[in-house]
């Protein structure tokens, strides 16, 4: 665990003064709604690509905390709720919750 941490206290320390420094200005809009893509979404989806990438080495030690559980319920709740929204209210654009469903997983 501890080894972990090493690798990713870098990565931890970008993500701590790069997303609340940056401005949000976006690069790019979602044609057809108003959800951008910003740096800070390229910054945080590397992030978690490394740190996938370390917890596949090491056989994803997170899971074995009890923490885990939580995150993963958090994380069934949004899934349900934009299967939900997208199969049985279809208020929205697809594209558009799921963009939000990407945004709400990058928050975490």
């Amino acid at each position: 665990m501890l080894k972990n941490f090493k690798l990713l206290r870098p990565i931890l320390i970008v993500l701590i003064l790069f997303i609340p420094l940056y401005p949000k200005f976006p690069i790019s809009f979602f044609q057809g709604n108003y959800v951008a893509f910003r740096l800070d979404d390229i910054v945080v989806a590397l992030a978690i690509l490394l740190w996938a990438v370390t917890e596949l080495k090491n056989k994803f030690p997170v899971f074995k905390l009890k923490i885990s559980r939580l995150f993963l319920i958090y994380f069934l709740a949004i899934i349900t709720s934009t299967v939900t929204a997208v199969l049985i209210y279809q208020t929205t654009l697809t594209s558009t919750l799921l963009l939000h469903l990407l945004r709400r997983f990058e928050y975490i």
